[in-house]
């Protein structure tokens, strides 16, 4: 799987005042998502996908 564009990821977070605990409720933990956003690699698609639904991104937008 290619890298992440972070930058967007977290920046649309950001835009939506998200905190990484309140996006990552019920989907993983606030460790997790802070590797996602400092290294740019998913443990796994699916919990990706869920991330990119609370933030209203498709997968194609953050790659």
């Amino acid at each position: 799987m290619d890298k992440i564009n972070t930058k967007r990821f977290i920046n649309v977070r950001k835009d939506l005042n998200l905190s990484q605990i309140k996006l990552c409720k019920g989907i993983c933990t606030q460790g997790t998502l802070s590797k996602l956003e400092h290294y740019g690699k998913a443990p796994s698609i699916q919990m990706l996908l869920r991330l990119c639904k609370h933030l209203g991104l498709t997968l194609d937008e953050i790659f």
